[in-house]
């Protein structure tokens, strides 16, 4: 299976050579390479330009302005592809050597796994591994096929457990082009729609191994964006989305939505107060009635909060 790689770059210089090499690094060979820049300001375009030539470089295609979401850069990546799998390979990342060959071969066990995932290393700025993303189903094996909708309940509910799209390899021949296009006017839940999208039409293989390095730092994008509210907001989106295609018992639904409900609460800001709209007054009563039902506190809690907005 050739497996096309993409990097969206936007102003990480500092990571980049790290992770363009560790991708050339590979002890699986079957890949091109995709590079987009999205109008960095630092010296990325030197660095990109280094590795023009390269054989395994296909693409390399610099924005004249900035695009403002990660998810227009995969959507451009993605219809540039020509192999059979997808990598987001984030540009602040960077992969174990055999992390393509592992990936790779979880696609050869079943020909109903659409989505591939690995554990991660979480890193620092300065490459310091601080900590490890682990999926917890099944962990006495190293490698779990999970049907997908029920990975969607049981994991994809409250937030999406595959938490960073440099661990994740998909199929490109099931990522529709409808999915691909609502992603791409997310800001912050763009890949958990992809995944929730992908789950939905077929299996998912975890590798209980941590092949990915995950870089934490105050300038990713994932910081910011959640500070905004944005995980709040189009959280709910997905929210809706993923009650249209999967079902699940009624009191998960509303503790689904008190979650979310105390969210816009800590994030008391202009992007969270657009949402008390039509659109959203079914997900705000099913919060309510949901916090109200868990005592004397919360009741508390949620009328000092309404009548001071």
């Amino acid at each position: 299976m050739k497996v096309s790689v993409i990097i969206p770059n936007y102003n990480y210089a500092r990571y980049l050579r790290l992770r363009i090499d560790s991708v050339l690094q590979q002890t699986y060979q079957n890949f091109e390479i995709i590079l987009l820049d999205d109008a960095s300001i630092d010296n990325s375009r030197e660095i990109i330009e280094s590795y023009r030539g390269n054989q395994k470089v296909s693409r390399i295609v610099y924005n004249d302005v900035n695009s403002g979401s990660t998810f227009k850069q995969w959507k451009k990546g993605i219809e540039m592809a020509t192999g059979n799998l997808i990598w987001i390979a984030e540009s602040d990342d960077y992969a174990h050597p055999d992390f393509l060959q592992e990936m790779v071969r979880v696609f050869y066990l079943d020909k109903s796994v659409v989505i591939a995932a690995c554990d991660s290393y979480i890193i620092d700025g300065e490459g310091n591994i601080t900590s490890a993303v682990l999926d917890i189903i099944n962990r006495e094996q190293e490698v779990v096929l999970i049907d997908g909708k029920e990975y969607i309940r049981k994991q994809m509910l409250y937030t999406t457990k595959i938490y960073n799209a440099s661990s994740v390899l998909f199929r490109r021949d099931v990522c529709c082009d409808s999915d691909i296009e609502r992603a791409s006017s997310f800001r912050l839940a763009g890949d958990w729609y992809i995944w929730v999208a992908l789950l939905n039409q077929g299996k998912v293989g975890r590798i209980h191994r941590c092949y990915n390095y995950l870089r934490k730092h105050s300038l990713s994008v994932s910081t910011k964006a959640f500070s905004d509210g944005f995980y709040f907001s189009e959280g709910l989106m997905v929210l809706q989305y993923i009650l249209s295609i999967v079902s699940v018992p009624k009191k998960v639904e509303l503790r689904v939505a008190g979650y979310f409900f105390h969210f816009m609460m800590l994030y008391k800001n202009d992007a969270i107060r657009k949402l008390w709209t039509e659109k959203y007054n079914l997900f705000i009563c099913l919060s309510i009635y949901y916090i109200l039902s868990m005592g004397s506190k919360s009741k508390k809690w949620l009328s000092r909060y309404l009548f001071r907005r």
